[in-house]
């Protein structure tokens, strides 16, 4: 091992002093005072955990994030790669019985392994809120405001929404692809594969290339059919996007073939993206069956930004 790989630190980590540390934890302050002025109260988790909870509520690429180890009794045990399913997890024997929800924050370190080659991983500091035990659009159009509202404490002055729904590409195709050509469309739609999309949509009618040129597109007016099919979350989507419309520093677009940030979200979610565009700062979205699978059945909605993307932005 040469001395310059001795001394710096692993792909994906960083370390902070002075200046950069003062500033990053005066954004962090600010974000959690705006969530705690709108009566969020913090939630603190472990940063190991037995990985037997967790497994069945991973997708594939969320298994390929863990880093796991075993320790000196044999178990199986993971870092912390994401608060929402360990939030419930702990959150959940403790919520009572009468349906009672919360309003919750958290922040800390993740630490997510890349799927690259080169095994890099990447650590950073999140911090997000939960609203649990409130079902409908007025309780997703909050949970956006708050994500907004921390991203405007952290000076990010200009936000592109784009809303989504999960299975919203597949409910647009319904009507004019058969079932069985639906996935492989699907996929290529969410992928922006035009040319790939327009074969497969082709070979079935002129009406199916045309849709799918659409959802490529996106920007989906509220009143489409394709939204109304969607119930609840189509429901958040035109109660979302009415209300954004129009806010300073706020442009908002509804997107089917945005794609799904993470495998527990049930219906409607939603990206951040900042000025520069490429990777969302910030995202979240519904997880009605999340509470439910660790013992106690809620709705729940939430956000989660990344101190480093909105820093960056």
């Amino acid at each position: 091992m040469t001395k310059r790989r001795r001394s710096a630190v692993p792909a994906g980590a960083a370390a902070y002093a002075f200046e950069e540390a003062a500033r990053r934890r005066d954004v962090e302050e600010r974000i959690v005072a705006s969530l705690r002025t709108s009566g969020y109260r913090e939630a603190m988790v472990p940063a190991a955990d037995y990985l037997a909870p967790y497994s069945t509520h991973l997708g594939p690429r969320e298994e390929r994030e863990l880093y796991r180890f075993v320790d000196r009794h044999g178990d199986t045990l993971a870092l912390r790669a994401d608060f929402t399913i360990a939030v419930a997890r702990h959150l959940a024997p403790r919520l009572p019985a009468d349906g009672v929800g919360a309003r919750i924050f958290y922040r800390g370190e993740v630490l997510r392994a890349a799927s690259g080659r080169d095994g890099a991983g990447a650590e950073f500091f999140q911090i997000g809120a939960e609203l649990v035990g409130e079902p409908g659009a007025d309780a997703d159009l909050e949970i956006v405001d708050r994500c907004l509202e921390a991203l405007t404490a952290a000076g990010v002055e200009e936000r592109h929404v784009v809303l989504g729904a999960v299975g919203g590409v597949e409910a647009a195709l319904a009507p004019a692809v058969p079932r069985g050509s639906i996935p492989a469309l699907a996929a290529a739609i969410r992928q922006r594969r035009l040319a790939e999309a327009c074969r497969l949509a082709r070979a079935v009618s002129a009406d199916a290339e045309a849709e799918a040129r659409r959802l490529i597109v996106g920007d989906i007016p509220a009143a489409d059919p394709s939204i109304a099919v969607l119930a609840g979350a189509g429901r958040s989507l035109c109660r979302v996007a009415s209300a954004l419309r129009g806010r300073p520093g706020c442009a908002v677009a509804i997107d089917l073939a945005e794609p799904v940030p993470r495998s527990y979200y049930t219906g409607f979610f939603f990206s951040v993206y900042g000025a520069s565009g490429g990777e969302p700062v910030a995202g979240g979205g519904r997880y009605d069956a999340l509470y439910g699978a660790f013992g106690t059945s809620r709705p729940a909605v939430g956000f989660a930004l990344g101190l480093e993307g909105v820093l960056a932005g």
